[in-house]
């Protein structure tokens, strides 16, 4: 059995590391140095390993070597070399990822008896200490020594001493950056000519460019940030309206993280009752009546869903949603694109089958991004041309999450033969029908009965007049409706799809939870499905996650950030 002890690695890159070596099956957690605030690592890693395991948490520092093969030490500089100087003495194994050692402790290090492997930063060679170089090059560059956490006026100059700009330089020593390590910031002006200089001139001394979200990945790893706000700072920079980046900030303040932590919250104080009343019947715990289980998840259900209605929201703002333009030629699908858009986006004429491709056009409807596509004319067609148009119509249904579909309200007999002909199309997608040109049938605009669609299920309609502008603003409103979007919310927080996921699989637990213990009494069941819905939503905030998610979120983000 293989004995490893920790200290230090309190962040999530150190729980990476630790639940790798210890994902060994023959391996076992024996001890916990709580002198450098690992307290709560040892209780997590001790989780992870299950009863298997026995942590014991102690300063003592010969007391845990003396019982471990191994010792796994992300701690401070001096903390490292309090570790060797006993570790040389036990023959205890180390695995070091401290980082902000001296050159001078590097070599105390190389030259060490004890054997030792050295986890240093990827963007530097085994042996060059991370802090010392960050801080070599940013002297070299800015010809003089940076304070901590001072701006400094500097002359930024090439590796031959050729003046590169005029700006400004700030050191900030971790853990006090946004990534929790040490950070050089270099401030020149923005003519990419010059950015570019400086870049290469950095580059040339030994950095390298960062990976795509690499910042906001270490900053998560490091414990400054969850994974929700690391998705929001990408959001952040990726919105398109000024709702979106106000929805965004707030999820990079903590709004969204903070109702997720209160509900895994509220499921920890159930489950921890019913794992007791489980665990210790023979002991005098009070046990949980009927009543109150059930009162307690109707409670968590329904924040739940108020969480899930926000996160659909929230999902809405950053991704915007694809409304597909459909109907007969000169049905109005044009003169709607071109209102929606604000200009002459579409070409408008009395003779049908005007639009032959898809049109594409991204706007903003009350601070939604809405991607519209205005398509052909759907009719039977003997030209090649319109018929192709048509068929590249047929594939944007296809793929479109909303779709309009516009009825000249002189031809309503056209709406039964489009809803037959393309009901398999049609079913299963939000769908809105107008009746536009009620101008020329004296109507008033208006909402109108529901639809009811050959499929099954119904969508709702409305009387417009595009020309005359009448109606227009109710279609407004029909359309954020139908896109999902449910007005206003104070503090509306940004979201992503992978969050509505979770959200709808910890609800869809506890609902099963629910029924199980209402049918059963069975509290075995009803704990399973509340640890299935604490980890769905886990996932989240990233305390819970598959080994390819962290990939496949921060893979995109913009270069660096």
């Amino acid at each position: 059995m293989m004995k490893i002890a920790i200290a230090g690695a309190t962040g999530r890159m150190g729980k990476i590391l630790i639940e790798a070596v210890l994902n060994i099956s023959d391996a076992q957690l024996v001890g916990a140095l709580d002198h450098f605030s690992c307290l709560q690592l040892g209780k997590d890693a001790g989780a992870f390993l299950g009863k298997k395991t026995s942590v014991f948490i102690t300063a003592d520092i010969p007391k845990v070597l003396r019982n471990a093969d191994f010792l796994i030490d992300f701690t401070t500089p001096e903390g490292t070399m309090a570790h060797l100087a006993v570790a040389e003495k036990t023959g205890t194994k180390m695995i070091i990822g401290t980082t902000g050692l001296s050159p001078e402790q590097i070599d105390i290090l190389k030259h060490a008896s004890a054997k030792l492997a050295i986890v240093f930063a990827p963007n530097m060679s085994v042996g060059m200490n991370v802090t010392f170089k960050l801080l070599e090059i940013a002297a070299k560059i800015c010809s003089q020594p940076l304070a901590v956490r001072q701006a400094v006026y500097v002359h930024f100059r090439a590796s031959e001493g050729q003046l590169i700009d005029q700006g400004i330089a700030l050191y900030f020593k971790a853990p006090h950056s946004f990534t929790a390590e040490d950070v050089v910031e270099l401030q020149c002006h923005g003519g990419p000519v010059i950015v570019d200089y400086l870049l290469e001139t950095v580059l040339a001394h030994g950095a390298r460019m960062a990976q795509p979200g690499e910042f906001s990945e270490r900053a998560f790893l490091n414990d400054k940030i969850d994974l929700i706000q690391a998705e929001a700072v990408a959001d952040l920079i990726a919105s398109s309206t000024r709702r979106s980046a106000e929805a965004a900030l707030r999820s990079l303040d903590g709004e969204f993280s903070r109702k997720i932590k209160h509900l895994v919250d509220e499921l920890i104080h159930l489950r921890t009752f019913i794992e007791a009343t489980l665990d210790f019947p023979e002991e005098d715990i009070e046990m949980i009546e009927n009543a109150r289980v059930r009162e307690a998840l109707a409670l968590i259900l329904m924040e739940c869903d108020h969480l899930q209605s926000a996160a659909h929201s929230g999902v809405l703002l950053q991704e915007g949603v694809h409304l597909v333009l459909i109907g007969p030629p000169n049905a109005g699908k044009s003169s709607l694109m071109n209102h929606l858009a604000c200009q002459d986006v579409a070409i408008v004429s009395d003779i049908p089958g005007t639009t032959r491709d898809v049109l594409k056009e991204k706007i903003s409807l009350r601070g939604i991004p809405l991607y519209l596509l205005d398509t052909a004319g759907l009719r039977q067609s003997t030209d090649a041309i319109e018929g192709e148009g048509i068929r590249r119509t047929e594939r944007a249904m296809h793929q479109a999450e909303c779709m309009v579909l516009l009825i000249d309200d002189r031809h309503p007999e056209d709406l039964q033969r489009l809803l037959q002909e393309y009901k398999e199309l049609l079913q299963g997608r939000p769908l809105l029908v107008l009746f536009n040109k009620i101008d020329l049938t004296g109507k008033q605009a208006e909402r109108i009965a529901d639809i009811v669609l050959p499929g099954g299920g119904a969508c709702p309609a409305l009387q417009i007049s595009i020309k005359m502008a009448q109606g227009l603003d109710l279609l407004t409103e029909t359309l954020l409706e139908l896109c999902g979007w449910v007005g206003e919310r104070e503090g509306q927080f940004s979201a992503r799809r992978r969050h509505l996921d979770a959200l709808k699989r910890a609800h869809a637990a506890l609902k099963q939870g629910l029924a199980q213990y209402q049918q059963t009494q069975s509290l075995e069941l009803l704990a399973e499905e509340c640890r299935l819905a604490q980890e769905a939503l886990s996932e989240i905030t990233g305390e819970f996650r598959a080994d390819d998610l962290l990939g496949a979120i921060f893979s995109t983000f913009c270069i660096g950030k």
